[in-house]
């Protein structure tokens, strides 16, 4: 069984300064190559508490996946709000609102998040 990666979107993968919650701002600097290496051993998920559609101010769950496309992170992505509770595929990135069993949670309460290159450093001693 591959030890799942689950990471915030808020903060972590999505700049989100100034915003006021739309998905408007740019990838975090390092997001997509730290995903792009990780899925390639681990199956991962990413998690946020956005509702599932706020149409038309395009800021739903179900907006992401065509942010990380339009953002050209280069790994298929879906939405769902109920996908069970182990996310193991390392073809394509679950989107939810739910947190899944993972062996670690990027977030502010797991692996606190400060910069990429700190986070991946403690992945080493984790995974």
């Amino acid at each position: 069984m591959s030890k799942t990666i689950a990471i915030d979107f808020d903060g972590v993968i999505h700049n989100q300064r100034n915003n006021w919650g739309r998905i408007l701002g740019s990838p975090v600097d390092g997001a997509f190559d730290c995903i792009r290496t990780l899925i390639q051993k681990h199956p991962i998920y990413i998690f946020c508490a956005r509702p599932w559609d706020d149409y038309p101010a395009l800021t739903g769950l179900n907006y992401i996946p065509h942010w990380l496309d339009m953002h050209q992170l280069g790994i298929p992505s879906f939405a769902d709000v109920d996908p069970g509770s182990v996310w193991e595929d390392k073809t394509r990135i679950l989107v939810t609102n739910r947190k899944l069993l993972a062996a670690v949670y990027i977030d502010d309460r797991g692996i606190r998040f400060e910069s990429w290159p700190q986070t991946m450093g403690e992945l080493v001693t984790r995974l």
